[in-house]
């Protein structure tokens, strides 16, 4: 398994180089739930997205605790090796969707879809986005939102070595997007351009592909199948 290190390290820049999906995908929700520039309008923004990384650390959890029993009935290496070269082909993937070069990933979120749209109902409970405590209420429920990054960056857990690496993993992802969801929420359409700028995306993307590659290579180069 790669370091725990690198892969919180690989979760955060992934979750910081996302910046422009974000923009995309949940920038408008974003400036539309907090508009304004004050103090309280941050504050709610940042319970939000509070809310958001707390559920994506549920989702490491439960997929590294759903990975440790399963390993307990496979032969450990090939188990390790075989999520590993996942784990690479997935991010490349995340890369790529960053870029969009190519949207693969698009068909895994709609897999997640009809779950979404039960979520859904469960979320208009806590609108109007009015007070501190409701926006993390709210950012509990968004964080379920069907995203392919989100689902990429989850297949690291499937090698972890405990449960609660995987919930460190996806918070550091979480802790990566932060940058760009507060800037979102605060200031609109003004950063959300920035973000999804053209050349911006190509070189995010490909530092991601790059992280995936060295993953890939890294579980093909342990592995005695090949």
């Amino acid at each position: 398994m790669e370091p725990l290190l690198y892969q919180l390290g690989a979760a955060f820049s992934v979750g910081l180089l996302s910046s422009g999906h974000c923009a995309g995908m949940c920038g408008g929700l974003s400036a539309a739930l907090l508009s304004g520039s004050n103090e309280r309008t941050f504050l709610k923004a940042l319970a939000l997205s509070a809310g958001r990384v707390f559920s994506y650390a549920v989702a490491g959890f439960l997929v590294a605790l759903t990975a440790s029993a399963l390993t307990q009935l496979a032969e450990a290496k090939h188990w390790i090796v075989t999520t590993q070269i996942l784990a690479g082909v997935m991010v490349i993937l995340a890369g790529l969707y960053i870029t969009g070069w190519y949207r693969g990933l698009t068909y895994i979120e709609r897999a997640g879809a009809g779950i979404w749209k039960r979520l859904q109902r469960l979320a208009k409970a806590f609108l109007p986005i009015r007070t501190i405590p409701t926006a993390f209420c709210y950012g509990l429920v968004w964080g379920w939102l069907p995203c392919g990054l989100v689902y990429s960056t989850l297949t690291w857990n499937l090698s972890a070595e405990a449960a609660w690496h995987g919930a460190a993993v996806m918070f550091c992802f979480g802790l990566g997007t932060l940058p760009s969801m507060l800037s979102l929420g605060m200031l609109g359409n003004r950063v959300a351009k920035l973000l999804s700028n053209r050349g911006f995306r190509n070189l995010a993307g490909g530092f991601v592909i790059a992280l995936g590659l060295f993953t890939l290579l890294s579980a093909l180069d342990r592995s005695t199948w090949f």
